[in-house]
């Protein structure tokens, strides 16, 4: 029984712990190894159970634009209901994949090509779709590329396949067709005859909708630079191989600030860890931000990304709410048993996403506290035993520095127990607690050892 009372002595009494100055520095590290593992409860503890309540209270990374998005709303409404059309799904091995993104859902019609004809006659007939039951054997699904259009008499061939043409009032022989191909590359983006348009649209809504003004093409409501003559026709082919997509939501905040959350899907990359949408304290930023807050939400094949406000939105020293404005970012992986993305409404869209956020969010914290538990507790304590073994081997009664790093392991022991209860309360100040706790009680546990003048 002495001897269990003696020992417990030695790991708190500093004269007591000169019996550990001879121990292999091995049972020092493996000592350190298991109070990181120890800590890493409390810490994992902790955040589980708070992260959401900061979110709440701290709006923890701005995460409240999506804690208080609307439920309901037509714009939110067809926003989501878009994005549920793009098929999202999680694999048990948390990796996502879009059956219909972009392409498949940029139809005109039944099938996979829409040929139009806008006309500027006398009759003033304006745009002309024709679909599978109007083009028959002239058209068949079959084309797959940019078709040969031929004019003749009152009407138009399309690839000679039929002598039958299709009749269209007010064309003659004689009259030019224009063909304008108008395509999807695989960013969602219109290019027309193989040219990325100056305006550079892209394909949200499950329809691509040609018209004119001023006798030049518009697509989607975009007005672009391809002149319509009185006869052309455009041909549409879309692009299986899409993999980005894109919309925006806006809605008014209770601060009365536009809370702006930019949607994307991103599937030529796995995992993205940055992304350059920052603010330029010289060319500015294109949108309001003295009335908008703008945040980014990416979703990519293994994981999300989540930015609140543009990089160096500090620089323009906005203030809402009293409050100066700082971008931050977080990735986050997938978990499909949590949430399931494929199901998405006005009710769960943003506490989904919230929710995946959080998670990475508690992962994110848990490695930083593993680095910071690594340096306090296993380095730190090199760096401690080097300094005094420097400062005390010549006057002290410890000569060695192993009998110096020792110590320090030893030593580490009340900090230990007194900074274990302090991080279950409140882990931010982990580090300052236990680093001035071990400091000054190694000194002191030193300075008694090298003044004690009893057997060692």
């Amino acid at each position: 029984m002495n001897k269990i009372i003696d020992f417990f002595k030695s790991l708190f009494v500093p004269r007591k712990m000169i019996r550990h100055r001879n121990n292999p520095i091995i049972i020092g590290i493996v000592l350190a190894v298991l109070i990181v593992y120890l800590y890493m409860w409390p810490v994992n503890s902790y955040y589980s159970r708070n992260t959401h309540k900061l979110v709440l209270k701290e709006n923890l990374e701005s995460l409240q634009v999506l804690e208080y998005m609307p439920k309901s709303g037509n714009d939110l409404q067809q926003f989501v209901s878009k994005i549920n059309d793009k098929g999202i799904e999680v694999s048990t091995d948390n990796v996502i994949s879009c059956s219909n993104l972009g392409c498949k859902e940029a139809k005109i019609n039944v099938s996979d090509n829409l040929l139009g004809l806008i006309s500027k006659d006398y009759l003033n007939s304006g745009f002309w779709f024709f679909t599978n039951n109007t083009i028959n054997e002239a058209a068949p699904n079959e084309i797959i590329t940019a078709p040969n259009i031929t004019s003749v008499n009152n009407g138009i061939i399309i690839n000679e396949i039929s002598s039958l043409p299709l009749t269209i009032d007010g064309i003659n022989e004689s009259d030019t067709i224009n063909t304008i191909t108008v395509t999807l590359n695989n960013k969602s983006r219109i290019l027309i005859n193989n040219e990325t348009l100056y305006n550079d649209i892209i394909i949200t809504d499950s329809t691509i909708t040609f018209s004119e003004k001023d006798n030049y093409l518009v697509i989607n409501g975009i007005k672009t630079s391809y002149l319509i003559d009185n006869y052309s026709v455009i041909y549409y082919v879309y692009n299986p191989n899409v993999t980005y997509y894109e919309d925006n939501y806006s809605y008014i905040g209770e601060d009365g600030y536009v809370k702006n959350i930019k949607f994307v899907i991103d599937l030529s990359v796995n995992y993205i860890q940055s992304y350059e949408w920052k603010y330029d304290s010289t060319n500015g930023f294109n949108g309001n931000l003295d009335t908008t807050e703008y945040y980014y939400l990416m979703l990519n094949k293994e994981g999300l990304y989540y930015q609140a406000h543009p990089l160096s939105i500090e620089d323009a020293n906005l203030v809402h709410n009293g409050k100066t404005l700082e971008s931050s970012a977080i990735v986050s992986g997938y978990n499909y048993k949590k949430v399931d993305l494929s199901n998405l409404n006005v009710n769960n869209f943003g506490s989904s996403f919230l929710i995946l956020i959080e998670t990475g969010y508690v992962d994110n914290v848990r490695t930083q506290y593993l680095f910071v538990l690594l340096f306090d507790i296993i380095l730190m304590p090199f760096l401690f035993s080097i300094l005094f073994f420097i400062l005390f081997k010549k006057n002290g009664r410890l000569k060695k520095y192993k009998e110096y790093f020792n110590i320090a392991s030893i030593s580490s022991v009340l900090p230990t127990i007194i900074a274990f209860i302090v991080i279950w309360i409140y882990p931010p100040v982990f580090s300052y607690v236990y680093l001035i706790l071990f400091g000054l009680w190694y000194l002191f546990s030193i300075y008694r050892i090298n003044s004690y003048n009893g057997p060692m």
